[in-house]
């Protein structure tokens, strides 16, 4: 899940073939589940507004992990978020990309095909 205007860097990168800098705007972690709401978004993975802003707009974008790469998989815990003091109950699947796509752009190919704006 990424913000507006990380995924115009990444399309705008990608639009010239630059994978290297389209991965710099890529997160931490991701996930194997399908996001297509902002209730997802909170809930599942727990994303707080700190993080995501709640009037931001977000886009769930797809990668595909090369092999080889760093990561570690789980269950999304639950979190309060500060802004609204409310609960995320998270329980959703989580992958940590151990090598960060900003180290190691070669290890994602991401697919804008396959984008959707959450809703």
């Amino acid at each position: 899940v990424v913000d507006k205007k990380a995924y115009n860097k990444i399309e705008e990168a990608l639009k010239i073939g630059d994978t290297a800098t389209a991965a710099k705007y890529l997160g931490g972690w991701a996930t194997p589940e399908s996001i297509k709401t902002v209730s997802d978004v909170r809930n599942k993975l727990a994303i707080s507004s700190e993080w995501k802003g709640l009037d931001e707009r977000m886009y769930s974008i797809q990668i595909e992990v090369q092999p080889g790469a760093k990561i570690r998989e789980g269950t999304v815990g639950d979190m309060r978020d500060k802004a609204s003091g409310i609960r995320l109950q998270g329980g959703g699947q989580q992958v940590q990309l151990i090598d960060h796509p900003s180290i190691s752009p070669n290890n994602y190919k991401i697919d804008l095909n396959k984008s959707v704006e959450i809703k």
